[in-house]
């Protein structure tokens, strides 16, 4: 992987919407200070802590696929290498078989350390690290905004 392309995927990664255009005339050797104050000042701009971690560079242990109807949160694990300790958690919500693209949750069991993304754009609104190397993410669940109407909110009442 090329450096531009590794810093395409880190730039996806945490803020999405940052686009390969910005990468043009990106040689190797580069610095990535620059793209990481960019990132940065997308996030501060939206008033949160900073990017989520990115996923793109680690191996997802977990299949993707949902296969239950209905609302639910499905965790991803990821790891750094394809063999060995799952390194992270990613929790993302699903409705009706569909997974949403980017993580509310993000918990690094390395070092107890979560993010939360409320609005999900790639931005943590939340960091901090819990007492134990393990997660809960119905706690987290309830401090999203469109939670409680997540799924429902344009199906018809019953």
């Amino acid at each position: 992987m090329t450096n531009a392309q590794f810093l395409e995927a880190v730039l996806l990664g945490a803020s999405g919407l940052i686009s390969s255009a910005v990468l043009a005339g990106v040689e190797p050797g580069i610095s990535f200070t620059e793209p990481q104050r960019r990132i940065d000042a997308f996030c501060s701009a939206r008033f949160a802590v900073g990017p989520m971690p990115a996923l793109d560079a680690m191996v997802r242990q977990t299949d993707p696929d949902v296969l239950i109807e209905g609302k639910l949160v499905k965790g991803m694990y990821y790891s750094e290498a394809a063999e060995g300790a799952n390194d992270l958690v990613a929790f993302r919500l699903a409705c009706d078989r569909l997974l949403e693209s980017r993580p509310f949750l993000i918990f690094d069991f390395r070092t107890s350390k979560y993010s939360l993304d409320t609005n999900r754009d790639g931005c943590a609104e939340e960091v901090g690290r819990l007492p134990h190397p393990e997660v809960d993410p119905v706690p987290f669940l309830n401090r999203l905004p469109d939670a409680s109407g997540y799924c429902y909110e344009d199906r018809p009442a019953a």
